[in-house]
């Protein structure tokens, strides 16, 4: 039987993997090829812009990057300075990230600095502050997916093991210890709800829909906080 900390974690899995869909859906709406949490994306992109000597595109490719980086980074401290609570504390890190971002980019227009408006002035603004924030951000929720095996439901994990459990099935095998196919069908019509979502808001919204993914990975969080306390277990290194 499941007991009630197990419950929590399957379901800010799927949170968190929709969240980022949410985020990179965004980003491509305003940046039209680069996301904040696709790293091997970016890499394709900041590597074809330095052949192509699209330097917009390869300077923000890097500063993306470099603040997932730095994002991941300061997940794995919160984990390793409190193993039981760490995965709690990145989410929460994440969404503090992403509040920051969207604060940078939205306090010129509050103050009455001109030229910048609608969806096109947001799109505009994205290439300062604000996009490697929220590619932080989505370094800490990546970071939190990856090194708790009962959160690893990230897009890529879910479609490999969703692709061996349908392979072990056909071959009459027995799935490996611990594979739970049975999340990541779940998990990956949660990134595509959340795709959907991030572009159906950001159209409505501009760079305000940052603003509502901030607000989830708040709730997450804090109710990943308030979950009873259970040690994660980690990949081995």
């Amino acid at each position: 039987m499941m007991t009630r900390s197990a419950g929590y974690l399957p379901a800010a899995a799927l949170a968190l993997t929709a969240l980022a869909g949410f985020v990179d859906a965004v980003a491509l709406s305003s940046l039209g090829g680069l996301f904040a949490s696709a790293v091997d994306a970016n890499v394709v992109r900041i590597g074809t812009a330095l052949v192509w000597g699209d330097g917009a595109t390869f300077r923000t490719g890097i500063a993306l990057l470099l603040g997932f980086v730095a994002g991941a980074i300061g997940g794995q401290v919160l984990l390793r300075a409190a193993p039981v609570r760490g995965p709690a504390l990145a989410v929460l890190l994440a969404a503090l990230l992403a509040l920051a971002g969207w604060a940078a980019a939205r306090l010129p227009l509050l103050i009455g600095d001109g030229g910048a408006s609608g969806i096109g002035g947001w799109a505009g603004m994205f290439g300062g502050v604000t996009m490697p924030a929220l590619a932080a951000a989505m370094g800490a929720v990546h970071l939190v997916l990856r090194s708790t095996p009962a959160l690893d439901v990230a897009p890529g994990t879910a479609l490999i093991g969703l692709a061996r459990g349908l392979a072990d099935r056909l071959l009459g095998l027995a799935p490996p210890a611990g594979h739970d196919m049975g999340i990541y069908g779940p998990a990956l019509l949660g990134f595509g709800a959340g795709v959907v979502l991030g572009a159906r808001r950001f159209g409505a919204q501009g760079l305000d829909a940052v603003a509502e993914a901030s607000a989830a990975a708040l709730l997450i969080g804090l109710l990943l906080l308030a979950a009873p306390s259970r040690r994660p277990s980690s990949h081995p290194a």
